[in-house]
Protein backbone atom coordinates (compact mmCIF):
# COMPACT_ATOMS: atom_id res chain seq x y z
CA UNK A 1 0.00 0.00 0.00
CA UNK A 2 2.85 2.37 0.77
CA UNK A 3 4.18 1.98 -2.79
CA UNK A 4 0.77 2.60 -4.30
CA UNK A 5 0.41 5.79 -2.28
CA UNK A 6 3.63 7.12 -3.82
CA UNK A 7 2.47 6.57 -7.41
CA UNK A 8 0.76 9.97 -7.72
CA UNK A 9 3.96 11.68 -6.54
CA UNK A 10 6.02 9.68 -9.01
CA UNK A 11 3.68 10.83 -11.77
CA UNK A 12 4.08 14.47 -10.73
CA UNK A 13 7.84 14.04 -10.55
CA UNK A 14 7.92 12.60 -14.07
CA UNK A 15 5.74 15.42 -15.44
CA UNK A 16 7.79 18.17 -13.76
CA UNK A 17 11.06 16.78 -15.14
CA UNK A 18 9.69 17.25 -18.67
CA UNK A 19 8.70 20.90 -18.18
CA UNK A 20 12.21 22.19 -18.87
CA UNK A 21 12.30 24.59 -21.81
CA UNK A 22 15.11 25.54 -24.16
CA UNK A 23 15.26 28.63 -26.37
CA UNK A 24 16.91 27.86 -29.69
CA UNK A 25 17.82 30.15 -32.56
CA UNK A 26 17.73 27.23 -34.99
CA UNK A 27 14.68 27.51 -37.24
CA UNK A 28 12.04 24.87 -36.53
CA UNK A 29 13.81 23.36 -33.52
CA UNK A 30 11.27 24.68 -31.01
CA UNK A 31 8.41 23.11 -32.98
CA UNK A 32 10.28 19.81 -33.13
CA UNK A 33 10.64 19.89 -29.36
CA UNK A 34 6.91 20.56 -28.95
CA UNK A 35 6.10 17.55 -31.13
CA UNK A 36 8.47 15.26 -29.22
CA UNK A 37 7.11 16.40 -25.83
CA UNK A 38 3.44 15.85 -26.68
CA UNK A 39 3.31 12.08 -25.99
CA UNK A 40 5.65 12.36 -22.98
CA UNK A 41 3.62 15.00 -21.16
CA UNK A 42 0.30 13.43 -22.13
CA UNK A 43 1.42 10.09 -20.69
CA UNK A 44 1.00 11.54 -17.18
CA UNK A 45 -2.59 12.62 -17.82
CA UNK A 46 -5.72 10.50 -17.54
CA UNK A 47 -7.67 11.66 -20.60
CA UNK A 48 -7.95 14.22 -23.44
CA UNK A 49 -10.13 16.35 -21.14
CA UNK A 50 -7.37 16.62 -18.51
CA UNK A 51 -5.87 20.08 -18.10
CA UNK A 52 -2.58 21.63 -16.99
CA UNK A 53 -2.57 25.05 -15.30
CA UNK A 54 0.58 27.17 -15.12
CA UNK A 55 1.28 30.68 -13.76
CA UNK A 56 0.89 33.41 -16.36
CA UNK A 57 4.24 35.12 -15.56
CA UNK A 58 3.49 38.11 -17.83
CA UNK A 59 3.83 41.55 -16.22
CA UNK A 60 0.34 42.71 -17.15
CA UNK A 61 -3.20 41.29 -16.85
CA UNK A 62 -3.52 38.01 -18.79
CA UNK A 63 -5.33 38.42 -22.11
CA UNK A 64 -5.59 36.78 -25.50
CA UNK A 65 -2.33 38.43 -26.58
CA UNK A 66 -0.19 37.12 -23.75
CA UNK A 67 3.33 38.46 -23.77
CA UNK A 68 2.65 41.93 -25.17
CA UNK A 69 4.18 43.74 -22.19
CA UNK A 70 3.66 47.48 -22.51
CA UNK A 71 6.73 49.67 -21.99
CA UNK A 72 4.43 51.98 -20.03
CA UNK A 73 3.44 49.27 -17.55
CA UNK A 74 3.32 50.60 -14.00
CA UNK A 75 5.43 48.13 -12.04
CA UNK A 76 3.85 47.83 -8.61
CA UNK A 77 5.23 44.81 -6.81
CA UNK A 78 2.01 43.43 -5.36
CA UNK A 79 0.02 44.00 -8.53
CA UNK A 80 2.69 42.48 -10.76
CA UNK A 81 3.12 39.46 -8.51
CA UNK A 82 -0.66 38.94 -8.60
CA UNK A 83 -0.82 39.22 -12.39
CA UNK A 84 2.10 36.85 -12.85
CA UNK A 85 0.50 34.20 -10.64
CA UNK A 86 -2.78 34.09 -12.57
CA UNK A 87 -3.44 30.67 -14.08
CA UNK A 88 -3.28 29.84 -17.76
CA UNK A 89 -4.93 26.55 -18.68
CA UNK A 90 -3.81 24.08 -21.37
CA UNK A 91 -5.81 21.07 -22.50
CA UNK A 92 -4.44 17.61 -23.17
CA UNK A 93 -5.30 17.54 -26.86
CA UNK A 94 -3.75 18.25 -30.25
CA UNK A 95 -4.86 21.88 -30.36
CA UNK A 96 -2.39 24.74 -30.73
CA UNK A 97 -2.48 25.46 -26.99
CA UNK A 98 -1.91 21.86 -25.93
CA UNK A 99 0.11 20.79 -22.89
CA UNK A 100 3.11 20.15 -25.16
CA UNK A 101 3.55 23.92 -25.46
CA UNK A 102 3.72 24.53 -21.71
CA UNK A 103 7.57 24.48 -21.47
CA UNK A 104 8.04 26.98 -24.32
CA UNK A 105 5.21 29.25 -23.08
CA UNK A 106 6.81 29.36 -19.62
CA UNK A 107 10.22 30.17 -21.08
CA UNK A 108 8.90 32.83 -23.45
CA UNK A 109 6.89 34.55 -20.73
CA UNK A 110 9.92 34.63 -18.40
CA UNK A 111 12.25 36.13 -21.02
CA UNK A 112 9.65 38.68 -22.16
CA UNK A 113 8.92 39.79 -18.59
CA UNK A 114 12.62 40.04 -17.75
CA UNK A 115 13.18 42.16 -20.88
CA UNK A 116 10.39 44.50 -19.78
CA UNK A 117 11.86 44.87 -16.28
CA UNK A 118 15.33 45.61 -17.70
CA UNK A 119 13.85 48.14 -20.13
CA UNK A 120 12.11 49.98 -17.30
CA UNK A 121 15.29 50.03 -15.19
CA UNK A 122 17.31 51.24 -18.20
CA UNK A 123 14.97 54.15 -18.94
CA UNK A 124 14.68 55.12 -15.28
CA UNK A 125 18.47 55.01 -14.75
CA UNK A 126 19.18 57.06 -17.89
CA UNK A 127 16.48 59.64 -17.14
CA UNK A 128 17.53 60.24 -13.52
CA UNK A 129 21.23 60.38 -14.39
CA UNK A 130 20.66 62.79 -17.30
CA UNK A 131 18.66 65.12 -15.08
CA UNK A 132 21.48 65.17 -12.55
CA UNK A 133 24.12 65.83 -15.21
CA UNK A 134 22.01 68.45 -16.98
CA UNK A 135 21.99 70.47 -13.76
CA UNK A 136 25.73 69.95 -13.34
CA UNK A 137 26.44 70.99 -16.93
CA UNK A 138 25.23 74.51 -16.15
CA UNK A 139 28.29 75.02 -13.98
CA UNK A 140 30.66 72.49 -15.55
CA UNK A 141 30.97 72.13 -19.31
CA UNK A 142 33.96 69.80 -19.09
CA UNK A 143 34.68 66.94 -21.45
CA UNK A 144 33.83 64.31 -18.85
CA UNK A 145 30.28 65.67 -18.46
CA UNK A 146 29.81 65.78 -22.24
CA UNK A 147 30.95 62.17 -22.61
CA UNK A 148 28.74 61.09 -19.74
CA UNK A 149 25.70 62.72 -21.32
CA UNK A 150 26.49 61.02 -24.64
CA UNK A 151 26.65 57.66 -22.86
CA UNK A 152 23.35 58.19 -21.07
CA UNK A 153 21.67 59.34 -24.27
CA UNK A 154 22.83 56.11 -25.89
CA UNK A 155 21.39 54.07 -23.02
CA UNK A 156 18.08 55.93 -23.07
CA UNK A 157 17.34 55.40 -26.76
CA UNK A 158 17.94 51.73 -27.41
CA UNK A 159 17.64 48.32 -25.72
CA UNK A 160 20.82 47.38 -23.90
CA UNK A 161 20.73 43.61 -24.35
CA UNK A 162 19.37 40.66 -26.27
CA UNK A 163 18.81 37.09 -25.13
CA UNK A 164 21.03 34.68 -27.06
CA UNK A 165 20.09 31.52 -25.15
CA UNK A 166 17.67 30.55 -22.40
CA UNK A 167 16.70 27.45 -20.46
CA UNK A 168 14.38 26.54 -17.59
CA UNK A 169 14.94 23.49 -15.39
CA UNK A 170 12.47 21.97 -12.94
CA UNK A 171 13.68 19.78 -10.10
CA UNK A 172 11.30 18.23 -7.60
CA UNK A 173 12.13 17.64 -3.97
CA UNK A 174 12.44 14.03 -2.67
CA UNK A 175 9.14 12.15 -2.74
CA UNK A 176 9.24 12.01 1.06
CA UNK A 177 8.66 15.80 1.03
CA UNK A 178 5.41 15.39 -0.90
CA UNK A 179 1.95 14.64 0.40
CA UNK A 180 -1.04 12.67 -0.81
CA UNK A 181 -4.56 13.40 0.44
CA UNK A 182 -7.58 11.17 -0.05
CA UNK A 183 -10.85 12.74 0.98
CA UNK A 184 -13.18 10.40 2.82
CA UNK A 185 -16.14 9.35 0.72
CA UNK A 186 -14.78 11.08 -2.39
CA UNK A 187 -13.48 9.43 -5.54
CA UNK A 188 -10.77 12.04 -6.11
CA UNK A 189 -7.46 12.42 -4.28
CA UNK A 190 -4.80 15.13 -4.43
CA UNK A 191 -1.01 14.93 -4.52
CA UNK A 192 1.48 17.77 -4.03
CA UNK A 193 5.24 17.91 -4.44
CA UNK A 194 7.59 20.89 -3.78
CA UNK A 195 9.91 21.82 -6.62
CA UNK A 196 12.55 24.33 -7.62
CA UNK A 197 12.78 26.12 -10.96
CA UNK A 198 16.16 27.30 -12.24
CA UNK A 199 16.20 29.91 -15.01
CA UNK A 200 19.37 30.51 -16.99
CA UNK A 201 19.67 33.31 -19.54
CA UNK A 202 22.68 34.16 -21.66
CA UNK A 203 22.48 37.76 -22.84
CA UNK A 204 24.63 40.06 -24.97
CA UNK A 205 24.95 43.55 -23.48
CA UNK A 206 25.40 46.48 -25.89
CA UNK A 207 26.23 43.98 -28.67
CA UNK A 208 29.50 43.22 -26.91
CA UNK A 209 29.57 41.84 -23.36
CA UNK A 210 28.28 38.33 -22.75
CA UNK A 211 26.55 37.89 -19.36
CA UNK A 212 25.03 34.77 -17.78
CA UNK A 213 21.99 35.27 -15.56
CA UNK A 214 20.79 32.62 -13.11
CA UNK A 215 17.57 32.80 -11.09
CA UNK A 216 16.08 30.25 -8.69
CA UNK A 217 12.36 30.14 -7.92
CA UNK A 218 10.60 27.81 -5.45
CA UNK A 219 7.24 26.32 -6.27
CA UNK A 220 4.90 23.34 -6.11
CA UNK A 221 3.28 20.95 -8.50
CA UNK A 222 -0.03 19.39 -7.52
CA UNK A 223 -2.41 17.05 -9.23
CA UNK A 224 -5.80 15.45 -8.82
CA UNK A 225 -6.28 11.76 -9.47
CA UNK A 226 -9.02 9.17 -9.27
CA UNK A 227 -8.66 6.72 -6.42
CA UNK A 228 -9.12 3.81 -8.82
CA UNK A 229 -6.27 5.10 -11.04
CA UNK A 230 -3.53 6.70 -8.97
CA UNK A 231 -0.92 6.57 -11.74
CA UNK A 232 -2.54 9.22 -13.95
CA UNK A 233 -3.59 12.78 -13.18
CA UNK A 234 -6.99 14.22 -13.99
CA UNK A 235 -5.56 17.75 -13.66
CA UNK A 236 -2.13 19.19 -12.90
CA UNK A 237 -1.33 22.65 -11.54
CA UNK A 238 2.11 24.27 -11.46
CA UNK A 239 2.67 27.00 -8.89
CA UNK A 240 5.73 29.27 -8.71
CA UNK A 241 6.53 31.93 -6.12
CA UNK A 242 6.07 34.91 -8.44
CA UNK A 243 7.03 37.41 -5.71
CA UNK A 244 10.46 35.75 -5.49
CA UNK A 245 10.75 35.60 -9.29
CA UNK A 246 9.86 39.27 -9.75
CA UNK A 247 12.29 40.35 -7.01
CA UNK A 248 15.04 38.30 -8.65
CA UNK A 249 14.27 39.86 -12.04
CA UNK A 250 14.56 43.37 -10.58
CA UNK A 251 17.89 42.59 -8.93
CA UNK A 252 19.34 41.13 -12.14
CA UNK A 253 17.99 44.06 -14.13
CA UNK A 254 19.80 46.55 -11.87
CA UNK A 255 23.07 44.69 -12.32
CA UNK A 256 22.57 44.44 -16.06
CA UNK A 257 22.01 48.19 -16.34
CA UNK A 258 25.25 48.83 -14.41
CA UNK A 259 27.15 46.50 -16.72
CA UNK A 260 25.59 48.20 -19.76
CA UNK A 261 26.57 51.61 -18.39
CA UNK A 262 30.20 50.47 -18.04
CA UNK A 263 30.31 48.94 -21.52
CA UNK A 264 28.60 51.94 -23.15
CA UNK A 265 30.99 54.34 -21.41
CA UNK A 266 33.96 52.50 -22.92
CA UNK A 267 32.31 52.43 -26.34
CA UNK A 268 31.60 56.18 -26.33
CA UNK A 269 35.11 57.03 -25.11
CA UNK A 270 36.68 54.79 -27.77
CA UNK A 271 34.46 56.36 -30.46
CA UNK A 272 35.44 59.89 -29.45
CA UNK A 273 39.13 58.99 -29.33
CA UNK A 274 38.94 57.43 -32.80
CA UNK A 275 37.09 60.45 -34.15
CA UNK A 276 39.74 62.80 -32.73
CA UNK A 277 42.50 60.78 -34.38
CA UNK A 278 40.71 60.73 -37.74
CA UNK A 279 40.12 64.49 -37.73
CA UNK A 280 43.59 65.12 -36.28
CA UNK A 281 42.16 67.22 -33.50
CA UNK A 282 44.56 67.42 -30.55
CA UNK A 283 43.21 65.26 -27.79
CA UNK A 284 42.29 66.85 -24.47
CA UNK A 285 44.69 66.03 -21.67
CA UNK A 286 42.12 63.80 -20.01
CA UNK A 287 41.76 61.75 -23.22
CA UNK A 288 45.31 60.51 -22.86
CA UNK A 289 44.08 58.00 -20.32
CA UNK A 290 44.22 54.45 -21.55
CA UNK A 291 40.92 53.26 -22.97
CA UNK A 292 40.05 49.88 -21.44
CA UNK A 293 39.75 46.90 -23.74
CA UNK A 294 36.40 46.95 -25.50
CA UNK A 295 35.53 43.40 -24.60
CA UNK A 296 36.32 41.08 -21.75
CA UNK A 297 37.21 37.46 -22.33
CA UNK A 298 35.36 36.49 -19.18
CA UNK A 299 31.61 36.18 -18.83
CA UNK A 300 30.03 37.70 -15.68
CA UNK A 301 27.42 35.55 -13.95
CA UNK A 302 24.54 37.26 -12.15
CA UNK A 303 23.46 34.90 -9.38
CA UNK A 304 21.02 34.87 -6.48
CA UNK A 305 21.26 36.48 -3.03
CA UNK A 306 24.22 38.89 -3.29
CA UNK A 307 23.46 39.93 -6.88
CA UNK A 308 27.14 39.57 -7.68
CA UNK A 309 29.09 39.37 -10.93
CA UNK A 310 31.46 36.48 -10.38
CA UNK A 311 34.53 36.56 -12.59
CA UNK A 312 37.10 33.82 -13.21
CA UNK A 313 39.74 35.53 -11.03
CA UNK A 314 37.45 34.91 -8.03
CA UNK A 315 37.18 38.62 -7.23
CA UNK A 316 33.63 39.81 -6.64
CA UNK A 317 32.28 42.96 -8.22
CA UNK A 318 28.94 43.91 -6.69
CA UNK A 319 26.73 45.95 -9.01
CA UNK A 320 24.13 47.97 -7.18
CA UNK A 321 21.20 49.65 -8.88
CA UNK A 322 21.30 53.45 -8.81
Amino acid sequence: NHTIMLNPLQTLNSFASRLSGIHSSVAGQDEQRVSSLAPLLSSSLASPTSTVSIPCLWLGPPNEHRGSCSSNTSFRDLRVSHWMSQSVCFENDAAEESVARVPQVLLKSITSSFSAVVDQKRRSFAHNSMQFLAARKKTDSGRDVTLRLATLEMLSKSPIFRVSAAITRFRTMPLSKGRVKEHGGASIGEAELPLACTIELQVIVCNQQKVNIIMHVPGKIRGQFRLDNRNLMENIELELDTAVLYKSMKERACSLVKIADTVATKQVAAHVLLKNKQTQIPAHSSSSKKIPASASSSTPILRDASDTCQLPNNKEHVARCA
